[in-house]
């Protein structure tokens, strides 16, 4: 005490030395020694705030008396009741401990937990917790979190693995309901669901199964089981595109089982109703499954599953197609789609429900009539051509650079406008002669069939490219998308950069009419109906299904007015050699063979399965779908092309003794 005495002066304080210390309870003495000792230990207090504040001591001391009295006496001030009951309301912890770090420092901790109470109980760990974060982010402070990920795989494995399980072999349509996606613009998508059709464990033994052909390590099971875990909760956009024929034809059905509850409330027997319903969902079951598999291409004594027969023209004799065998036999489930549409007509037309007005009877069957068309339609089945003419004519020209043997070639592509126009078809078969390869045939796939083979192919390519995006590199360009293919390469396929020249298009330079650069054509009527064409001496020979009848002839003087001229593709950048050229082998597997396997082809209704990835790329390709029931394998094989006949061998495999086939 005389330490600190001997820092502040005696006209500020005058003290008197202590000459004894508190031997008893302060509460034992009487109040006149207790007052003593109070003005005793003011004195030494006011020396301790002088040394504190010098010339200040007064105030720090006055001060401190009037906190410590709000503590004796119990006041609390009012704004910390309004804090107080902000922590009472606050709805997460985090918040809590962010208004706590207010008024934490404020009290001692045992003070603040007794003034607290009432507004909630707090321990010593949130208090201390209030004070870290008031001395290391300031009082009242909002702290972002920033989630932290420990990434211990091997990114290329996982986008390997992610590939693999991206390819539309592994997902299909189901036959209801849609989705709608709204993407950043705004605009939005309706697209049908996608189902998986494989479980987990399958798919993963497939994909060790490829990796194994592919000479690939892959992560451990335990991490391909957590990525497809991961991954299951959201679904992929659809692989096989939107079905517009598909979708029409099962809205038919909805319309119809609409139709017929509306009948039931007009008086027709429930039970009927319900028959009606059943039969309905078993045809359209029938005809998203089995039935595609039930057709056959030559040879079907069922009119329904004949295919060139089933797609013959009732009226024009030219898109007809005789069949040299009778249609003697019928198939269950497609008489039973025709007897049901039957029934409901018959129905709908009879007086065994009642409308309530003759328009009623005459909207039902109206209704009814344009449902029936979508789904016998189902049942049956604006871009730029002059850059795909440009790409086509450059492609022939590499191919027979490299390969001056070939002298003709077929195309195919889907149903896009860029492909499917007058202006392509009738500009592609110069575009093959100008280059030396005549161009036979352009045959165009089913419509709203969905995925073609090249799409199959442009999946992995898409997936290599984003992964050489997401190790770091930019892809902005097509230059990029080159570079970016070369580094991580796709089996069969190469790159090349090009831009189109735009003089020789349609709509160029004047000067070009002179010289016939620029195309000119007559619209072939209905051709939007014809998805097959061969290119003949004289002109076009177009059917609507392959092989259905002789064809329609349309003359080239009919289509051609102005031929179109070379179009110049100017190429920036060339194909690099292909790593490994994509080579169809042919099957050579027994039937036995066929059905045991690991890889199951995707095509509904075809049981066919396979032992490698590769085998069922090639059954997809170019292979027939086949149909396994109970032990027997069905399947229609043509006879040699040597002999030219058009008989089929139905073969049939059992566990049945070699009697028991010989009656069959």
């Amino acid at each position: 005490m005389d330490t600190i005495a001997s820092l502040t002066t005696q006209e500020q304080v005058e003290r008197e030395p202590l000459k004894y210390q508190l031997k008893t309870p302060f509460q034992n003495l009487s109040d006149g020694e207790q007052l003593k000792f109070v003005k005793k230990a003011k004195e030494d207090c006011l020396h301790v705030c002088n040394v504190i504040a010098p010339g200040n001591g007064e105030e720090l001391f006055e001060s401190m008396m009037s906190v410590q009295r709000e503590l004796f006496d119990g006041a609390v001030p009012d704004d910390l009741v309004v804090l107080m009951t902000a922590y009472k309301n606050a709805k997460t912890r985090n918040l809590r401990k962010q208004i706590l770090s207010l008024y934490a420092q404020r009290y001692p901790m045992t003070k603040l937990k007794k003034i607290h109470q009432p507004y909630g109980s707090l321990s010593t760990w949130e208090i201390k917790q209030a004070r870290s974060h008031a001395k290391m982010h300031g009082p009242g402070t909002i702290t972002e979190n920033k989630t932290k990920h420990r990434v211990r795989l091997d990114m290329r494995k996982v986008d390997h693995f992610v590939e693999f399980i991206n390819r539309p072999y592994f997902y299909q349509d189901v036959s209801y309901g849609n989705k709608v996606l709204t993407v950043d613009n705004g605009d939005r998508i309706e697209m049908p669901n996608v189902v998986r059709i494989l479980t987990r464990s399958t798919m993963i033994e497939q994909y060790l199964e490829y990796c194994k052909e592919q000479c690939h390590e892959p992560l451990s099971r335990s991490s391909l089981f957590k990525i497809l875990e991961v991954r299951e909760a959201s679904q992929r956009k659809s692989l096989q595109g939107l079905d517009n024929t598909a979708a029409d034809g099962a809205a038919g059905f909805q319309t119809i089982e609409t139709l017929v509850e509306t009948l039931e409330k007009g008086g027709m027997e429930k039970q009927w109703c319900l028959r009606i319903c059943q039969n309905l969902h078993d045809a359209k079951r029938y005809l998203k499954t089995d039935y595609r598999v039930h057709c056959q291409q030559h040879y079907s004594t069922c009119a329904d599953h004949c295919r060139k027969f089933a797609l013959s023209d009732p009226v024009d004799l030219e898109l007809q197609h005789p069949c040299p065998h009778q249609h003697q036999s019928t198939c269950e489930q497609c008489q039973g789609l025709k007897d049901v549409l039957k029934e409901v007509r018959l129905a709908i037309e009879g007086s065994s429900w009642r409308p309530y007005s003759c328009e009623q009877r005459e909207d039902v069957l109206y209704d009814f009539d344009r449902a029936q068309s979508d789904i016998l339609l189902w049942k049956a089945h604006i871009q730029d051509w002059y850059a795909v003419c440009s790409i086509i004519e450059n492609t022939l020209e590499v191919v027979k650079k490299e390969h001056p043997q070939i002298t003709q070639v077929n195309l195919r592509s889907d149903e896009a406008g860029c492909y499917h126009n007058n202006f392509l078809l009738a500009a592609v078969r110069d575009a093959g002669r100008r280059v030396g390869i005549e161009v036979a045939r352009y045959d165009f796939s089913e419509p709203q069939y969905g995925k073609d083979i090249c799409d199959r192919i442009l999946c992995p390519m898409k997936s290599s490219i984003r992964r050489y995006c997401n190790e770091g590199h930019d892809v902005v360009s097509a230059k990029d998308m080159r570079v970016a293919l070369s580094e991580r390469p796709v089996q069969g396929t190469t790159p090349s950069v090009c831009a189109m020249n735009e003089t020789q298009k349609p709509g160029g330079t004047p000067i070009h009419y002179l010289y016939g650069y620029t195309l000119e054509v007559h619209k072939i009527e209905g051709f939007s109906k014809y998805h097959n064409f061969k290119f003949e001496v004289k002109g076009i020979r177009a059917w609507r299904a392959y092989g259905g009848g002789l064809g329609k002839f349309i003359p080239y003087r009919e289509v051609i007015t102005e031929p179109q001229g070379p179009t110049g593709l100017i190429v920036h950048e060339n194909f690099f050699p292909l790593k490994e050229a994509r080579v169809y082998k042919r099957e050579t597997n027994s039937e036995n063979e066929q059905c045991n396997g690991l890889f199951s082809c995707s095509e509904p209704g075809c049981n066919m399965v396979f032992k490698k990835f590769s085998e069922l790329e090639n059954h997809l390709d170019v292979g027939e779908h086949s149909q396994v029931r109970g032990n027997s394998l069905i399947r229609c094989m043509t006879s040699s092309e040597e002999t030219g006949r058009r008989n089929f061998v139905l073969l049939i495999r059992t566990k049945k003794s070699e009697a028991c086939l010989k009656q069959l």
